[in-house]
């Protein structure tokens, strides 16, 4: 990642050492920050090096500074710049994901389209399928909670019928209930 332009909106909350920004932490080559679980499971604090294994080589950095908690997986993260991954290998670096801002919902869906065409197999995701993926995911929940409402309601009803059959007059012995 270019620690000039990280993040595309908003900011990164950096829990030490306070007051530094990402391109101080991060600009020098062999430099990296980690986020609190990261740093827990790899047991390190700030000034450790840590050996990275990537798909082109392999790279020591030191780590700068500990990511804040922005709450899911953020704390498992460990970045560090572009210059840096590239330091480890002579071959040119490989990307997961790569994140892309426009300045309106039209240029979204023209940039999206034009990314498709030029690589055909890469998964190209807008806005608009986030939002559809997590409505649906949200329709799912809320259908799944009708199901196991009913459910409940079907139980309860027929212990409330067989508690009234037994405990009626006219229904014989009661030792039944």
């Amino acid at each position: 990642m270019d620690p000039t332009r990280y993040p595309l909106v908003g900011s990164l909350k950096i829990a030490q050492p306070r007051g530094r920004d990402l391109r101080s932490l991060i600009g020098d080559t062999g430099t990296a920050l980690v986020g609190s679980t990261a740093r827990d499971q790899l047991g390190v604090a700030i000034g450790d090096q840590v050996q990275l294994a990537t798909q082109a080589g392999s790279v020591t950095v030191t780590i700068t500074g500990v990511l804040a908690d922005a709450g899911g997986l953020s704390g498992g993260r460990l970045m560090t710049s572009i210059d840096t991954l590239r330091s480890g290998s002579s071959e040119p670096p490989l990307y997961n994901n790569v994140y892309v801002t426009t300045p309106g919902r039209s240029r979204m869906l023209q940039v999206a389209g034009d990314l498709k065409k030029r690589y055909p197999v890469t998964t190209v995701q807008t806005t608009d399928d986030v939002l559809k993926s997590q409505e649906d995911a949200s329709r799912f929940i809320s259908q799944f909670l009708e199901v196991v409402g009913l459910l409940a309601l079907l139980v309860g009803g027929l212990g409330i019928a067989n508690t009234c059959r037994c405990c009626s007059p006219g229904a014989g012995s009661r030792s039944r209930c």
